[in-house]
């Protein structure tokens, strides 16, 4: 029998794992995360929580927690043992590894996690090149404690998704920096013909030049640069120059 259990764990590890690698973005991987890890880690409540660089909540994605809890928690976060912890020392952990059963009985976050059913939580760190930008969170109901078995496998399933999260960041990076770059701001409010004479002009090409590229006169060139100009508010090439 317990053979037989530990094969469909180790299945259904293997399964979370595989879907954890195929997600192609972040809104899937975080889809995959809510879909697996109900099925992984015995727990009452998951959160995904996105920082910025001053460590402060970007975003949160949660299930089975209400936004009112959420914000009373984000007023409590930093007392956090569990995120304190994640700051020092940027590994998982949960609750009794930081502190003890009866300091966290007496904590204002037991108190408050306690007003919604929830007792015990565990944290691991989502890590971009040496950088914290999240948390991953699971939460226990007073039930009792998580068992060890839930604890090897949140581990394992917060590792995986440490690991494609970053991936996907690496990925997501490198095609906003393979995309042509947009127009500038400024050359928005012209049209097309207009814009591109602007941004010939702009390079240092005589309108001559400019007429004989885009088979026009210059005389229309002329035209073109007054438009640009007018709506841009210069009065030179040099000045549009510096305005683009």
């Amino acid at each position: 029998m317990a053979t037989a259990m530990q094969a469909a764990t180790h299945s259904a590890l293997a399964l979370a794992v595989a879907r954890i690698h195929r997600s192609r973005s972040a809104s899937a991987l975080r889809r995959t995360f809510f879909e697996v890890a109900p099925t992984l880690v015995d727990a009452d409540a998951f959160g995904l929580y996105l920082l910025d660089d001053r460590l402060h909540r970007k975003a949160v994605f949660a299930t089975l927690a209400e936004r009112e809890f959420l914000e009373a928690y984000e007023a409590l976060r930093d007392s956090d043992p569990c995120f304190r912890a994640l700051i020092d020392r940027r590994r998982f952990t949960h609750t009794l590894e930081v502190i003890d059963e009866p300091a966290w009985v007496d904590h204002p976050l037991c108190r408050l996690m306690s007003q919604w059913g929830l007792r015990y939580s565990i944290a691991a760190p989502l890590v971009i090149a040496g950088r914290l930008v999240g948390t991953i969170n699971f939460a226990r109901c007073g039930r009792g404690y998580f068992d060890p078995d839930s604890l090897v496998r949140a581990r394992f399933l917060c590792e995986e998704f440490d690991f494609a999260f970053a991936r996907i960041a690496h990925i997501e990076a490198l095609e906003r920096l393979a995309r042509p770059p947009s127009p500038a701001p400024a050359l928005q409010i012209l049209p097309a013909r207009t814009r591109t004479v602007a941004e010939l002009a702009a390079t240092g090409l005589t309108n001559r030049a400019i007429a004989a590229q885009l088979g026009i006169s210059d005389n229309t060139v002329r035209d073109h640069l007054k438009r640009a100009y007018a709506a841009l508010g210069v009065n030179g090439r040099t000045a549009l120059a510096r305005r683009l």
